[in-house]
């Protein structure tokens, strides 16, 4: 297992977390993709992490892993998941994130309704979509290859305990040189979005 330094804070020792990423349990699960299942991980000293679990074994899983690696290891914005570890393994691959105690934006949106709950403001709303495009500008300009993210949908976008944004997901992200001016469409991410390929 492979482990970032936490800004501030001791990193967790990759055993530890191993052992405790063994023991997770269908009712840790806060969301599941295409691509895989997510965890709530709580460690011995009650920090909190989201867990990212990938059978291996079919290709475009194994691509979506290597693309969501190359993707988030170098990049640090406000915006944008931060990865904290991964690990690869010949069944699995595990991508350890910070755990965002707002669920997503689909979360926020739709169970509000269901539980006749006031919906969020229209002031929050406009921020977490500056959010959401200060992300994407750095995704598309400021980093070279520029990526596209392919898959940009209300479930993607997380949301940290102040309400901030942070685009996830990036299994899908399609990587271009800064020269290709042009942009090609075709069916990738959820059936109901057709993403720019």
């Amino acid at each position: 297992m492979i482990m970032f330094q936490l800004t501030g804070q001791a990193t967790p020792l990759a055993k530890a977390i191993l052992r405790k990423v063994e023991k997770l349990k269908p009712q840790d699960i806060i969301g599941s993709g295409g691509y895989g299942t997510v965890y709530k991980l709580v460690l011995d000293d009650l920090s909190a992490f989201a867990v990212k679990k990938l059978t291996r074994g079919v290709l475009e899983r194994d691509q979506g892993f290597e693309r969501e690696l190359q993707t988030l290891i170098d990049i640090s914005h406000r915006n944008l998941l931060t990865l904290r570890g991964y690990y690869s393994a010949p069944q699995i691959n595990i991508f350890i994130y910070d755990l965002m105690r707002n669920v997503n934006l689909d979360f926020v949106l739709h169970e509000h309704a269901s539980r006749n709950e006031d919906p969020i403001n229209w002031g929050l709303r406009l921020r977490i979509a500056l959010g959401v495009a200060r992300g994407l500008s750095c995704l598309h300009y400021d980093c070279v290859p520029h990526i596209i993210h392919r898959d940009i949908e209300c479930s993607n976008i997380l949301l940290d305990e102040y309400m901030e944004a942070h685009v996830g997901d990036f299994g899908l992200a399609k990587f271009v040189s800064p020269e290709k001016t042009h942009v090609t469409t075709m069916a990738a991410g959820t059936f109901r979005y057709l993403p720019p390929g």
